[in-house]
Formats: structure tokens, sequence, C-alpha cells
């Protein structure tokens, strides 16, 4: 919504001006009366004045809920997932919980997804009874679950394992590893190609800088600490030690400085490749 310069109120819709707000909520309707149930389409009205500044009319979860041909106040619960519709650079771009998609199927796919996962509440015996890795567990985690740690295509989850996995190297007396975008990049690629392969190692399953899986997406956030659970079970002298000390010893190898992070999410799982350097 904007004021021209003879103080005549506009209104704009993915680039289409209108003289009235009943006209913009007509095309709305028009373009997703298909996809969208009626009675789920909100305004969040921006302002614009005569010098280009925006303001966004309502505040917090207050938005103009349509009804008809007019709109009236909605106060959106709290957890409600929400889908907002952009313009940028001339494409229509559907946000939901951070990510970006160019269909409004994919952000609606993603909403159910989080609405489905929010009933799930992680029970306390998959942490396991390994006290220390519990400890750190609790202090990163808290009480993000899924729709905390997808969002920004698994950003959240990218720097929670980052915090996870420095704690437990502060815990053994390792020095801090730097997170590197570089290496997260070509993490994400491996990731990708993981979720390919039928088994879960990745495409370099020879490199002792690399460790890699997969797990339900409601519960993946658990994922390093099983690699490090793994990895303290097991004592010198065991037969298969040496197979899970190059595996997962890397988490603690004191020669490492740098780290990337890749996650891809196929379906119902979620891929993580950590890359060392």
């Amino acid at each position: 919504m904007r004021t021209t310069h003879k103080g005549k109120r506009m209104y704009n819709f993915n680039g289409k001006d209108f003289c009235t707000k009943e006209n913009m909520i007509v095309n709305i309707k028009k373009k997703y009366y298909k996809v969208v149930p009626q009675n789920h389409l909100l305004l969040d009205l921006v302002s614009i004045d005569e010098q280009g500044l925006k303001a966004r009319k309502n505040k917090g979860l207050i938005y103009e809920k349509i009804k008809g041909l007019h709109t009236e106040m909605c106060v959106v619960p709290k957890n409600d997932v929400l889908i907002f519709v952009y313009l940028f650079h001339r494409r229509i771009i559907y946000e939901c919980n951070g990510n970006m998609y160019y269909e409004y199927i994919g952000a609606l796919q993603n909403a159910l997804r989080i609405t489905e996962y929010e009933k799930f509440v992680l029970p306390s015996k998959l942490l396991g009874n390994n006290l220390k890795s519990n400890l750190i567990w609790k202090s990163v985690w808290k009480s993000c679950s899924y729709r905390c740690f997808s969002k920004n295509s698994f950003d959240i989850l990218k720097i929670k394992f980052y915090e996870e996995i420095n704690k437990y190297r502060k815990a053994h007396y390792k020095k801090k590893l730097k997170f590197s975008p570089l290496l997260s990049k070509y993490a994400d690629l491996l990731a990708k190609k993981l979720s390919k392969l039928k088994t879960l190692e990745s495409t370099d399953t020879k490199s002792d800088h690399e460790v890699s899986g997969s797990m339900s997406a409601v519960m993946v956030n658990l994922l390093v600490k099983r690699w490090y659970d793994k990895y303290s079970s097991y004592k010198p002298g065991e037969n298969d030690v040496s197979q899970v000390t190059r595996k997962f010893q890397v988490l603690l190898n004191p020669l490492v400085y740098e780290i990337g992070i890749g996650v891809f999410e196929k379906g119902s799982m979620v891929y993580v490749v950590c890359r060392f350097k």
C-alpha cells in the first residue's frame, strides 16, 4: 500500500497496482481460489510513503483476514504455520519457515510437514546413557525441534551441529573448529549425492576427514550425538575399534581446524555430511 504525491492510496500485489483494496482482493482470490482455502487468505499490508519509507501497518501476529471483498483484523495463533508471498526480481516467491519456493505446493508441503512433526515428542530413552553428551546435547538443542532447526534451508541445524561438535571438543581439551562456508557448499553437494545412494556412506568413503549419515527428519538433531556416543563406547583393543575410530575420530581430531556441514532433506529423511580440514 502506497501513498501517491496527491495523497491518494494505491494498492500493489505481485507488481500490479490497484486503485482500491477491494480490487486487489478480487485479484488475489482469483489467483489462489484453486489452491488456498478462501478462509486462509491473510493480508499483511506494508505502507510506503512519498519518500519510499516502508512500515508494516499491523504489529506482531496481527493480520487482515479476507472476508468477502473486505477484511477483518485477525490475531494468528503463535504456533500456526504461515506461507508468505513475495515478488522478487519479477518472480513470485513463496516463503515458509524461512525456506523459499517457486511453487505454492512446495511451501504447502513444508507447512504440512512442520504441522505433523510438531506432534512428535522425543522420548528421553533415545538420548542414551552417556551423561556427558546428554548434558551437552540438551544445552545446545533445548527446545529446538524440526520447526526450529529446519529454518532457512537447515541453516539452524548446521549452526547447532557446529556448536555441539565444538562443545564435545572442548570437553576433551581440543581446539575449537572454524566454520567454513566453502567446505559447507561442498558438503551440501555430498549430502545430496548421499541421498541417492543405497548405503549411508558418502561418495568419498575412504576419507578420514569426512563423516556422514542420515536420520529421520523429525529427530535428525540426534545424529551428531549418536556419532559421538558410538565413538565413546569403544575401548582400545576391541576388534572393530579401528573401523569406528577411522569413521568418527575426526570429531575430536586435534589436527583438524575447519569444518563444513552439508544437509539435504529427501522425503522423511535428512542426510548430513561433515567435512573437516
